[in-house]
């Protein structure tokens, strides 16, 4: 079996965003990528941030986006509500996805995971097509998030991720068949530090 390579993925985060928020910071952001070579393309940015957050005693409202990042692309995270009980943050499913700490911070993960569907076709050595199989590549995002309001009103923001992006492969069974090109996923993250006011 031979598989060649074929580096097309996409250095994004998200889908471009529209900038949104009452409230404004720049801060920098790292992010990480995998590449097929198994290196980590690494960069460095600094970043604009536009946020709504909205607290009461029991509820907890996000609106998040990145935009005029010189090295990344913008986005707009998805709006987060929660009922706080018990100082847990609880999701209108009933699951617990965070916490409200004693001295007031707030700490949230969010989890997701996009599927794509594709066919493997299976050829002998005479690249005679056999049959082609169903497979189901699943693609998960998880975000970090962790708020601290200061005396001066502003928020101290940080954001991890961990993302699978989405990329492709050719594939053959043996070197003089046809070609297949596949989906296949390449790991990524980025950590962001910043203060919004």
């Amino acid at each position: 079996m031979k598989i060649c390579i074929i580096l097309l993925t996409l250095f994004s985060l998200s889908a471009q965003a529209q900038v949104l928020g009452e409230l404004k910071g720049q801060g920098q952001i790292q992010a990480s990528y995998a590449t097929f070579s198994g290196s980590k393309d690494v960069r460095t940015s600094p970043c604009n941030v536009a946020m709504n957050i909205h607290q009461k005693p029991g509820s907890f409202e996000l609106e998040f986006s990145v935009f005029e990042c010189p090295k990344l692309d913008n986005w707009n995270d998805p709006y987060y509500a929660y009922n706080i009980v018990n100082g847990q943050l609880i999701d209108s499913t009933g699951a617990v996805k965070g916490a409200v700490a004693a001295d007031g911070s707030i700490q949230f993960t969010e989890k997701s995971m996009s599927l794509t569907k594709y066919y493997l076709d299976t050829y002998d050595a005479t690249c005679r097509l056999l049959y082609s199989t169903s497979k189901t590549l699943a693609l998960n995002t998880v975000i970090n998030y962790s708020f601290k309001q200061n005396t001066d009103g502003s928020w101290q923001v940080h954001r991890q991720t961990s993302e699978d992006r989405l990329a492709y492969t050719t594939h053959r069974d043996y070197p003089t068949c046809p070609a297949q090109t596949i989906p296949t996923k390449l790991g990524s993250t980025t950590d962001l530090s910043v203060v919004v006011k």
